[in-house]
């Protein structure tokens, strides 16, 4: 998957202009020995609230030898990156025994036989919107019906959003409460572009935000997470107590660097 995005990556800059034979022979030294790309995404986990960074490093090498090294510098100490370098990418995942922190620029060099790759990246930072979540809360709504969602905004509008529809125990005192979802089962998710949606979505609009519905390799890497809250996702709503939140997205120019903020408020309502 991410071997077919690097190879697109390198077949469009080829396309975006006329180049001439010499250029295209520089680049293809260049490439025979190694090339390195980097993404990045910061999540905060709806689960527990943690802030978590993954930088996606891929490489291609036509000469077919596989790097030998991985090295990540960040500003003070380098690091040499333990795991297989033979599939052409690697997960540089945060971890309690590998600190990872948005905002913090990261090179990373990529040694072959002949060279060395190198390229950074800048992990972004959670977005600076807090939305709240007013309507339906506290209402009543028919089985397998639509209602439509609307949140109020505070700040610059991201990106896009991610809504959450999940439906928790049956018991009202229990299972959630603040922005958590932990006690609940999603049954309706999508990646909202603010453009379209800045203030509501009918439940069950599919997808739009191209920068992620686009993506193989964000949308499988959100679905991998814990507890299934960045899964697409489209039920219809039966009888029992659900919440619902929306939470911001944001990503730089180059869409390399992806960030989605943590709950801020549940709606809550009733399928009766």
């Amino acid at each position: 998957m991410l071997k077919k995005t690097i190879a697109l990556a390198a077949g469009l800059s080829l396309l975006t202009g006329c180049i001439a034979s010499r250029e295209f022979e520089s680049l293809n030294k260049t490439l025979s020995k190694g090339t390195l790309l980097v993404r990045s995404l910061t999540v905060s986990n709806p689960q527990d609230g943690n802030t978590k960074v993954t930088n996606f490093l891929g490489w291609i090498s036509l000469s077919g030898a596989a790097p030998s090294k991985l090295e990540r510098f960040d500003g003070i100490t380098t690091v040499t990156l333990t795991g297989d370098l033979s599939k052409n990418s690697y997960p540089d995942e945060d971890s309690p025994t590998n600190d990872l922190n948005p905002g913090q620029n990261y090179l990373y060099t990529l040694t072959f036989a002949e060279s060395t790759a190198t390229q950074s990246i800048t992990p972004a930072l959670l977005p600076d919107t807090r939305l709240t979540s007013n309507e339906p809360n506290g209402t009543n709504v028919a089985p397998a019906s639509s209602p439509t969602l609307k949140w109020t905004r505070s700040g610059a509008l991201p990106k896009g959003f991610v809504v959450t529809v999940a439906r928790m125990s049956d018991d009202p005192n229990g299972g959630f409460g603040g922005g958590s979802l932990s006690g609940g089962t999603p049954t309706y998710i999508a990646f909202l572009d603010a453009a379209s949606h800045s203030t509501e979505v009918t439940y069950g609009t599919p997808s739009d935000l191209a920068a992620i519905t686009g993506d193989a390799l964000l949308k499988d890497s959100l679905k991998a997470m814990p507890g299934n809250f960045f899964a697409e996702k489209n039920e219809a709503l039966t009888k029992g107590i659900y919440a619902w939140t929306i939470v911001a997205i944001d990503h730089d120019d180059a869409k390399t660097a992806f960030a989605i903020d943590k709950p801020d408020s549940l709606g809550i309502f009733t399928v009766q």
